[in-house]
């Protein structure tokens, strides 16, 4: 019965970062906030199924897949967010184009976001909230991490490099079940090599393995074959100077 709640719990924020709306490098695992400029690319794909060795293949299509794979751009700094809040438009011929509606400013400490309507020091706010509230994402509230109530005998870390560098791979330990299936489909990967970065795939687990970073899960889809794959890919930019004016006025407005 665990690894069926599990399952079911590890997969619904994964859901719920895709309709909201990142391989890591640093030149230090000690990287200061303060250094977090550029962006963040936050990818959801849907596969039909994964081969022997539990990796995803086939990547799904159709109707149903386009409410799941999606691959957006983050602008980061320090611990603020600046996510473009776009609207796809499509008709009985099927899509026509995507139009951008705002902006989302996330402030990661405060845990609080704002809308704006457009990318400018004179932006009006449509909308202001705390994003463990409706309407809020990439919260630290414990109820939406995927790692909430899931318990540390159910998983094993296994340590790897990859790219050169230090990455522990969570596993689900499989206790002989009919749910056994999908915990053998499941993974996490965290790189170790980045320790407190502002955004998390599980900030529980984070903290439980040493603060690395959580970068990348894999999760069964319950009733099917599926998996859906979710990454975090920080990209380190520097960031123009009307873009940080932008960052530093809109954090003056977070309550």
């Amino acid at each position: 019965m665990l690894l069926r709640s599990s399952a079911i719990v590890l997969f619904l924020p994964i859901i719920v970062l895709l309709n909201g709306r990142c391989n890591l490098s640093s030149k230090s695992k000690d990287t200061p906030l303060k250094e977090v400029e550029g962006y963040v690319e936050l990818s959801n794909q849907l596969f039909e199924k994964t081969d022997s060795n539990g990796s995803p293949i086939n990547l799904a299509g159709g109707d149903t897949a386009s409410l799941f794979n999606n691959d957006r751009r983050l602008i980061i700094w320090k611990h603020f967010l600046i996510d473009v809040v776009s609207s796809r438009l499509s008709d009985e011929s099927g899509y026509l184009r995507t139009d951008t509606v705002g902006y989302t400013f996330y402030d990661l400490d405060k845990q609080s976001y704002i809308w704006f309507d457009k990318l400018s020091l004179d932006a009006s706010v449509t909308r202001k909230g705390k994003m463990s509230e409706p309407g809020g994402f990439f919260s630290k509230t414990a109820q939406v991490d995927p790692f909430n109530s899931i318990a540390d005998s159910t998983w094993t870390v296994s340590a790897s490099v990859l790219d050169g560098k230090k990455i522990s791979i969570v596993n689900f330990i499989p206790y002989g079940g009919e749910y056994d299936e999908y915990a053998s489909r499941a993974r996490v990967w965290v790189d170790m090599e980045i320790q407190n970065f502002p955004l998390q795939l599980s900030y529980i687990l984070s903290e439980k393995i040493g603060n690395g970073f959580v970068y990348k899960m894999q999760f069964a889809v319950p009733e099917s074959s599926a998996v859906m794959v979710t990454s975090l890919k920080y990209q380190q930019a520097k960031l123009d100077d009307t873009m940080i004016a932008i960052f530093k006025a809109w954090s003056n407005k977070v309550d």
